[in-house]
């Protein structure tokens, strides 16, 4: 990356590139070069390349723009979403779409690339656009120097504004639903179809639990009907962290025909999966005992039922299923990632461990595998250098929008290790992919260096300021924040 280049002045820097200038004699004439001249003919100023007002991508480049500029353009993009976004999840669609630009700004090896040049870079990528003016527009963005990702816009009050995307494909469920209701099957199909590519379903006939509640329940349905396409986009819509009532009362209603053509199933898990999100335990047990009546041996529903018994307190029911079941389950390696991570908060580190362990061994299971075996470590006092190999594996396979989670682990486990250098390291990358926001485990991460610097009364401080979760987990910053404080009384 010439210095031509970092002033943003293009046209120059491919012409002295390929005269083979401010590289060595010849570097024009690389495979490497050649590819990077050919870029910079194509590269220009993002202030050039803006779309017009009334092209759909136009709120996605502003977006763009006002996570990398930060400040006040970021206070202002705050204003694309559609107006009924709370301020929460506007935050969380601008943090995931921030994410997707970590390898802009990590191009160059030795240094970060300046952010007008990293937006250039963005602009430069290819923004493909599908959909109409009426139900709405996916936004695909590809780039070498980008995280694949989608945004997506609707026309409303004269302007095309952002759905707050939170990176699942849950939240399209309220579109397919919103355009339902304005007889629009069409479009609510297409938000429907946009979801399904999304999640990527795989199939298996010896196991319903595979593919999600959504997948099964539009695969194969009458897709032009209105009522099928009502069921699927509640389910939809009940993988949300924010899972609606009208969704549940669809579904709720839906039971109540009994149906027989394998739906019931699939009904019952999207219930399950919106009681626990909506924290509705008593609920979540009930529907979690009429499916395992059926299938009393899938662990997948088990999950839901320990879920269950725990938030209702009867941890010693649900820490004797786990004693005498948990090590002998057959289960994809998430659900057994996610039964190991309710062990844990049972406190049955030891089998829990066990599981996590058996799955990083096959090489099996999501980054969260690797991520809770770094905290298993770290909450047993074992941190060593294989608790540092699991946490970088964990960040090096974490999606885009769960990096900076990732990346907070493995500043914790160095900071636990007492390398002071390789945690602030990896806390201000993780902080980067937050949008530059330091979370709890942050927090924690600098009490943890204060202290063992003995720094002891600004350690406590630092400790304070980690906040309990909403939910708090055996891995929560905020208890081991809270372990350390007494250790320092």
């Amino acid at each position: 990356m010439t210095y031509l280049d970092w002033a943003r002045l293009y046209p120059q820097a491919k012409a002295l590139l390929a005269a083979g200038g401010e590289g060595g004699e010849g570097d024009g004439n690389t495979a490497q070069a050649k590819a990077y001249i050919e870029a910079l003919g194509k590269i220009q100023r993002y202030e050039d390349a803006t779309c017009a007002p009334d092209d759909p991508r136009r709120p996605v480049q502003e977006l763009c723009i006002g996570m990398l500029l930060g400040g006040k353009r970021k206070e202002q993009a705050k204003a694309l979403f559609v107006k009924k976004a709370t301020d929460e999840e506007r935050l969380e669609a601008m943090r995931i779409v921030h994410a997707h630009f970590q390898p802009c700004r990590k191009s160059d090896p030795q240094h970060e690339r300046p952010v007008q040049s990293s937006l250039d870079a963005v602009f430069m990528s290819t923004m493909a656009v599908v959909g109409d003016k009426e139900g709405g527009y996916r936004v695909d963005i590809r780039g070498p120097l980008v995280k694949a990702f989608a945004c997506y816009t609707v026309f409303e009050e004269g302007a095309y504004r952002l759905l707050a995307h939170d990176g699942s494909p849950a939240c399209l469920g309220a579109a397919a639903l919103e355009r339902l209701a304005a007889g629009d099957k069409r479009g609510a199909k297409q938000w429907l179809d946009w979801a399904w590519q999304e999640e990527q379903p795989e199939f298996a006939w010896f196991n319903p639990f595979t593919a999600s509640p959504f997948a099964h329940l539009w695969r194969g349905a009458e897709q032009e009907q209105a009522e099928p396409i009502r069921l699927a986009a509640a389910a939809l819509l009940c993988e949300s962290t924010r899972p609606n009532a009208a969704a549940i009362a669809v579904l709720l209603e839906a039971q109540k025909q009994s149906p027989s053509d394998g739906r019931a199933l699939h009904i019952d898990r999207a219930l399950a999966q919106a009681y626990t999100n909506s924290k509705q335990w008593k609920e979540l047990l009930e529907v979690a005992d009429r499916m395992l009546k059926d299938r009393p041996r899938a662990a997948e529903l088990h999950w839901f039922r320990l879920l269950a018994l725990r938030q209702l307190d009867r941890r010693e029911e649900a820490r004797q299923w786990v004693r005498m079941h948990l090590e002998q389950v057959s289960a994809s390696p998430a659900c057994q990632e996610s039964l190991a991570w309710e062990a844990s908060v049972l406190g049955e580190f030891d089998i829990a461990r066990k599981v996590l362990q058996r799955l990083a061994d096959g090489g099996k299971g999501p980054y969260q595998v690797w991520q809770a075996l770094a905290w298993h470590a770290v909450i047993c006092g074992r941190v060593d250098q294989q608790a540092l190999d699991d946490a970088l594996k964990a960040a090096r396979r974490a999606p885009a929008e769960r990096e900076a989670a990732a990346l907070a682990t493995v500043a914790v486990v160095y900071a636990e290790l007492g390398k002071t250098a390789e945690a602030l390291e990896y806390l201000g990358q993780a902080t980067d992919a937050a949008a530059g926001e330091i979370a709890s485990t942050g927090w924690y991460v600098l009490g943890r260096i204060a202290e063992q610097n003995n720094l002891r009364s600004i350690s406590a401080d630092l400790y304070r300021k980690v906040l309990p979760a909403a939910e708090l987990g055996a891995n929560d910053p905020y208890l081991l924040a809270q372990r350390r404080l007494k250790a320092l009384e």
